[in-house]
């Protein structure tokens, strides 16, 4: 498959001071590069603001920052991940809920085209949002 493969979720109102944990269970294909991508919120001052929350071993970000909250596993096993939402104010202070939230190949530059791993595969269940 040619492009970019991603799973996005869009919540409504999500207060991660109330609620900060995203966990779920995901299997990734070995050697495939995934990450969690953030959307931290649209604002009309700012371009979509994207920061991955996590990624895969060793993968290309491609100047994307990376808070690295966790480190995704991609054996083909599944795993669970769970992640602290509150890290992204690392990169804004003012951070109160995402606008997006992707769980995607990283195998192209800008999060839209781009050439993905033709056998790169993701399977995510159970995911929820949760207080500590």
């Amino acid at each position: 498959m040619e492009g970019t493969l991603c799973i996005q979720i869009r919540p409504m109102k999500w207060d991660v001071d109330l609620y900060p944990i995203l966990q779920f269970d995901y299997k990734i294909t070995p050697g495939a590069p995934w990450g969690v991508a953030v959307n931290l919120y649209p604002r009309p001052d700012l371009p979509a603001t994207w920061l991955f929350l996590c990624t895969t071993p060793g993968h290309d970000t491609h100047g994307i920052a990376n808070v690295q909250a966790g480190e995704l596993v991609n054996d083909g096993q599944w795993h669970i991940a769970t992640l602290d939402m509150r890290l992204l104010r690392r990169y804004d202070p003012a951070f109160k809920s995402p606008s997006r939230i992707r769980f995607r190949n990283t195998g192209d530059k800008y999060m839209i085209t781009g050439a993905a791993m033709s056998d790169a595969q993701a399977w995510l269940d159970n995911l929820v949002i949760r207080g500590e």
